[in-house]
């Protein structure tokens, strides 16, 4: 689906982006577009092929720590947007717009701690390469309230 998407908007972005100067809008443009389709595109598709631990570049602990990093990363732009637009649309309300990005960040922010409860990725037999945390359920618990409490900070803009 979403090689489908890129693939039907290609024309636009063409005409809209590359034949332009290039400015900051297309600079989050880009990377809003493009690490997406890496993230979500080519490295979900790698998390099937068979694996090797035994080769530390090519392990699937490389590939589960890679992706995840490329996720992390891409809500920084998106919270950088939802602040912009709630500047905008504030009238240059800077401290309205502080809280909407702080409240983007949650979502990054937890992603993040997963670092420190030991990201590696197993192999598991007919479904490939999946991620795997040491964490307790009640940590997992915390984290999904603070991603979706995170999350209802970039909501904002879209009311």
């Amino acid at each position: 689906l979403l090689g489908y998407q890129w693939l039907t908007t290609l024309d636009k972005e063409v005409l809209l982006f590359w034949k332009r100067r290039f400015t900051g809008a297309s600079a989050l443009f880009f990377f809003i577009r493009y690490s997406a389709l890496i993230s979500y595109g080519i490295l979900s598709f790698i998390t099937y092929a068979p694996l090797s631990d035994s080769v530390p570049i090519c392990s699937c602990a490389m590939l589960v720590r890679a992706q995840a990093t490329l996720v992390m990363f891409q809500y920084l732009p998106w919270a950088a947007f939802a602040a912009l637009r709630v500047l905008a649309l504030s009238g240059m309300r800077w401290t309205l717009a502080a809280v909407v990005l702080v409240l983007s960040l949650g979502a990054p922010v937890v992603n993040f701690m997963q670092w420190g409860y030991n990201l590696t990725g197993i192999n598991v037999p007919f479904v490939g390469c999946s991620s795997s945390v040491s964490a307790s359920a009640q940590t997992h618990l915390m984290c999904v309230v603070l991603i979706l409490r995170g999350s209802s900070g970039s909501d904002m803009t879209q009311m």
